[in-house]
């Protein structure tokens, strides 16, 4: 499952020992790092198309999944383990495009919560784990370093930093096949990109009849600072919003361009902001 929220999530001991023993200081390091591994394999066979953008369909096989099955399901995709391999459930949105490559790389990402040298394949947490939210945000992690990979992030912030706006956004995210979140989430996560007034937002919608209200689903802040919105859910207008915020516990307005995407009931969208200090 693949929607899992990307606030502060806390990982138990036992996540902690399983990236020791891949010798890695955090479980999400340790994600990183089997990201990486597991797609330098495939480049390195020969099945491999060269460059991008990175297919997890090509990928599923290395880690036992042999079969995908799209069912009319009300749930993100899940593994199933069969006898000879995992079948990879995907629900009837997940089945094509953007949504398919990530739904697939996040299942591949549980995968690697088994060991898969033997078979059936021996978990190697605790079951009440394996799809718990830390695990979920996990495998978002491991999805993103999947299909967005780590050499790639400097060309990234580099166009960006060039021509931040929506065309040079989804142009991007269409380079990688991914959504604009996962493209908006994966460099928030790394840490990479900086401007000094500009920040990147994708908000959640929520399902309020008649209204544009959202929540800030993950938010990209200028160089070095801490960005917190003033509440948790704002309404925007067609184009534009205004957002009072603290920055660095600095009182500052937010100039948001608004672009959404998806269902207007249940869609998002990404917002651009400028920065603009109120405090003297």
């Amino acid at each position: 499952m693949g929607n899992e929220s990307h606030n502060a999530v806390k990982y138990s001991e036992e996540f902690r020992k399983w990236s020791e023993v891949l010798g890695c200081g955090d479980p999400e390091s340790a994600m990183l790092t089997l990201a990486s591994s597991l797609r330098n394999e495939l480049l390195a066979s020969r099945r491999s198309r060269k460059g991008l953008p990175v297919l997890a369909d090509e990928l599923a096989g290395l880690r036992g999944i042999i079969e995908f099955r799209v069912r009319n399901i009300d749930h993100t995709a899940a593994l199933v383990i069969m006898k000879n391999g995992f079948a990879c459930v995907l629900s009837t949105g997940e089945s094509r495009g953007v949504r398919r490559n990530f739904a697939v790389a996040h299942e591949i990402g549980h995968t690697e919560f088994f060991d898969i040298s033997c078979w059936p394949p021996k978990p190697v947490l605790q079951l009440d784990l394996m799809n718990s939210r830390a695990a979920e945000r996990l495998c978002n992690i491991f999805a993103g370093a999947l299909l967005i990979p780590e050499e790639q992030l400097d060309s990234i912030v580099q166009a960006l930093q060039r021509d931040l706006s929506f065309t040079r956004i989804d142009y991007l995210a269409e380079s990688f096949h991914v959504s604009r979140e996962v493209l908006i989430r994966r460099l928030a996560e790394s840490k990479r990109f900086s401007c000094e007034q500009e920040c990147i937002a994708v908000l959640k919608r929520l399902q309020i009849p008649n209204a544009a209200v959202y929540t800030v689903e993950t938010i990209i802040p200028p160089i070095g600072s801490r960005f917190l919105l003033g509440e948790r859910t704002f309404p925007i207008g067609r184009d534009a919003a205004v957002v009072q915020a603290l920055l660095d516990d600095k009182e500052t307005i937010c100039h948001f361009e608004i672009k959404e995407y998806g269902s207007p009931h249940t869609g998002y969208a990404l917002a651009i902001g400028m920065i603009e200090f109120t405090d003297p």
